[in-house]
């Protein structure tokens, strides 16, 4: 198509690495192409970014950009962690955030 190369990464909006159209690609970092990802299979809460911490007994919600981890806070629910998450990923990751 017309422009440059992108520096880092090529993101697809959907997700679909098959679907190249033009519309469906923009250029990404490392994070925000991260942010874009659904829960993986092996993520048993089902979404990104919560976890279960034995030793608290509570769910921590973690988030990272840019390389660098942050413990967002910890919470009875995984509701409520994950609403920790997703506050933060809209606020670091935009247009690239996906819920899980």
């Amino acid at each position: 198509m017309k422009g440059v190369w992108p520096d880092d990464l090529v993101d697809h909006r959907d997700t679909n690495a098959d679907n190249n159209r033009w519309l469906n690609l923009r250029p990404a970092t490392n994070s925000q192409n991260g942010a874009n990802r659904s829960a993986t299979t092996k993520n048993q809460l089902g979404t990104k970014g919560v976890f279960y911490s034995h030793r608290h007994g509570m769910y921590v919600a973690k988030i990272r950009v840019n390389g660098k981890g942050r413990t967002l806070g910890y919470r009875p629910t995984v509701v409520e962690a994950k609403a920790l998450y997703d506050k933060a990923a809209v606020e670091a990751f935009g247009p690239y955030f996906r819920a899980s």
